[in-house]
């Protein structure tokens, strides 16, 4: 996935001695829209369409507690609550 500068971006995060293609293009959206929030713009490659057709998933990982980087990636693992354990054996 590449972030991608939409025809609403309203700035960009540079990464120090980073090139374009570092950028992360983002808008910025007032209380009209619920924010304010940043939002981002990601486009998917087709072998990552693929996967998600095929059913993956896109999982948010989130470094740090405050505004902090983050990346969007594949996820393949099933929805729902996890299976109880399965009982041991031999025991009573």
């Amino acid at each position: 996935m590449r972030p991608r500068r939409t025809v609403i971006s309203t700035r960009v995060f540079r990464l120090a001695g980073g090139t374009e293609d570092n950028d992360l293009w983002v808008t910025d959206y007032g209380p009209d829209e619920g924010g304010p929030v940043i939002g981002s713009t990601w486009e998917l490659s087709d072998t990552e369409r693929a996967a998600i057709a095929s059913g993956a998933n896109v999982e948010l990982l989130v470094w740090g507690s405050a505004q902090p980087p983050v990346a969007l990636r594949l996820s393949t693992y099933a929805l729902g609550k996890a299976p109880p354990p399965s009982p041991t054996l031999g025991r009573s």
